[in-house]
């Protein structure tokens, strides 16, 4: 898929919990994390005093948790890039360092988003407890949408224009010049400017207005991710579409025609339903988002493809996405 040269994500950590984290003494500990994320964001947690099963409900609160956005010109090698996250016991003269947990940023990327990793110490490998975090990592981009050739197939003799936008950015419309009948046509039209995942764009369209006499009169719709999915050579394709909403009686049956191209579409989405184990990068269940789509190495390595967890090919094992 075709995609921008750094390569930009919204990372939203929440529910973060440990269990079972004790001292060197076998104690509950005062437990706090320290969180890296590939030196681009560093962080850590309140304190929770003597709480071997701590909850960091102020760093992390509710829905919200902790959000940031993350850019890389070398997400070719996100298997290489890692979230670190330390645990450490408060003491009054010196802390002391109980263990830590890596997840690569690919996993994190295009695998599950919930986790339970397994809190290790580096002297000797031995476990020092667990902890359970949900990790959405997706990425977005500022997709174009190029419309070309475009004309509204019409009864009516009324001069048009064409207003259009994203249905997630309805503030942004975009809109033409009036164009006289019959069947008003537009050459060349504004380019259309949004931001998306490959999620949005699996779950959006393109709003297409018909305007007469400064009135709404007929509205259609274009599948974003349809177009998006055939634009990976980034050609015009033609689109033939009826309008769903007829506003007024003289526009009834009109259809929209024309070329569209979306550019720069996102290449990286995670797995839907699926879950993180252990510090050793698994992964269980979960279903592809597209055929197309890069998986965990966790996946790649046994020889199978976004084809072999998508249900269209007969991969998978749950529903379509919300």
């Amino acid at each position: 898929m075709a995609h921008a040269a750094t390569a930009r994500f919204k990372v939203q950590l929440t529910d973060v919990r440990g269990e079972g984290i004790l001292n060197n003494k076998g104690e509950p500990a005062d437990t706090y994390l320290k969180f890296n994320f590939d030196d681009y964001k560093t962080f850590k947690t309140e304190t929770m005093n003597q709480n071997a099963n701590p909850r960091f409900v102020k760093t992390f609160p509710g829905a919200e948790g902790v959000n940031f956005h993350y850019e890389t010109k070398f997400f070719k090698n996100l298997a290489t890039k890692h979230l670190k996250i330390e645990a450490w016991d408060n003491n009054y003269i010196s802390d002391e360092y109980l263990g830590e947990a890596e997840v690569d940023l690919l996993l994190l990327a295009t695998g599950p988003e919930t986790y339970s990793l397994l809190f290790r110490k580096t002297s000797d490998g031995s476990p020092a407890g667990r902890l359970y975090l949900t990790i959405r990592m997706v990425q977005v981009v500022k997709a174009t949408a190029t419309l070309s050739q475009v004309s509204v197939m019409t009864q009516s003799f009324q001069q048009a224009s064409l207003h259009f936008a994203y249905s997630q950015e309805p503030s942004k419309e975009v809109k033409t010049k009036e164009a006289a009948p019959p069947n008003p046509t537009w050459r060349d039209l504004p380019l259309l400017e949004f931001e998306a995942s490959l999620k949005d764009l699996a779950t959006n369209w393109i709003v297409l207005e018909v305007w007469s006499n400064g009135s709404r009169v007929a509205i259609a719709r274009l599948k974003t991710l349809d177009i998006a999915l055939q634009n990976m050579a980034s050609v015009m394709l033609g689109f033939d579409v009826a309008c769903g909403q007829i506003l007024h009686p003289e526009f009834e049956g009109t259809r929209i025609k024309g070329n569209l191209m979306i550019s720069d579409i996102p290449a990286f989405a995670q797995l839907v339903g699926s879950q993180g184990g252990t510090e050793l990068g698994e992964v269980s269940g979960g279903r592809a988002l597209l055929p197309t789509v890069p998986l965990p190495t966790f996946f790649t390595a046994q020889g199978l493809t976004a084809k072999d967890l998508h249900p269209v090919y007969g991969g998978g094992n749950t529903a379509h996405p919300d």
